[in-house]
């Protein structure tokens, strides 16, 4: 096995980037969801209201 330093060096990394990568993706996933029921974040809900298209759907 690799010495204490190292294991803990490298497990840093994938402790921050994996559960990271996890909510960056569980939020997009979200965003989709709440997009095709019609409620979009409340960033995007003036443009989506805006937009003839988005708004039939």
């Amino acid at each position: 096995m690799k010495g204490p330093r190292e294991m803990s060096r490298s497990g840093l990394i994938w402790a921050i980037s994996i559960p990271f990568a996890i909510v960056l993706y569980l939020a997009m996933l979200l965003n989709v969801t709440l997009a095709r029921r019609g409620r979009a974040s409340p960033r995007r809900a003036s443009s989506v209201s805006e937009d003839p298209e988005l708004a039939t759907v």
